[in-house]
């Protein structure tokens, strides 16, 4: 009897599981869909980090934009982190950040103002920005599904944000 509360046990987890990645996969479907409509960058930069920060349970998000030819990243939009425009609202980077940057790999510079997790923004490989979110709820580690999902969500809406761009330069 035991080996069979253990195999239902596994398999309501895998059921769970399967059921919380479509729902993942579903998520960044629709915010793809939604922010790809909109050419208003303020709109697609809250939307972005209202969506990373409800799926990672998160009181704090930031986008900084690459200002191009400056080498300079320059504050775009934040929720719940007032600290960050005075502090970090106009910066350049020693390192490059090429991939999602957790605990002890997130520059000072974001640690400083409570962010836990950094991630570049790019598109056809040109670095549009870097999105920053602070701790999460529970204070745990992000998880691989978390930073995987963080991948995604830029992956998917980078071409929103670069299209909001070039509208802006073109105004």
């Amino acid at each position: 009897r035991r080996s069979s509360d253990l195999g239902s046990g596994l398999m309501a987890e895998s059921t769970t599981k399967r059921h919380q990645e479509r729902l993942d996969l579903r998520a960044l479907y629709e915010t793809s869909q939604f922010l790809s409509s909109s050419l208003d960058r303020d709109f697609v930069l809250n939307n972005l980090l209202l969506t990373g920060m409800s799926k990672l349970l998160v009181m704090r998000g930031a986008v900084w934009l690459y200002k191009e030819g400056s080498d300079i990243f320059e504050l775009a939009s934040h929720k719940g982190c007032s600290e960050v425009v005075n502090n970090c609202d106009v910066f350049g980077l020693e390192q490059k950040i090429e991939k999602v940057l957790t605990g002890e790999e997130v520059p000072d510079l974001f640690k400083n103002v409570k962010i836990d997790l950094v991630a570049p923004i790019q598109f056809s490989k040109q670095m549009i920005g870097i999105i920053g979110f602070g701790c999460k709820a529970t204070r745990s580690d992000f998880d691989e599904d978390e930073i995987e999902f963080v991948k995604s969500l830029i992956n998917m809406t980078s071409a929103a944000i670069y299209n909001s761009l070039v509208v802006d330069e073109l105004r």
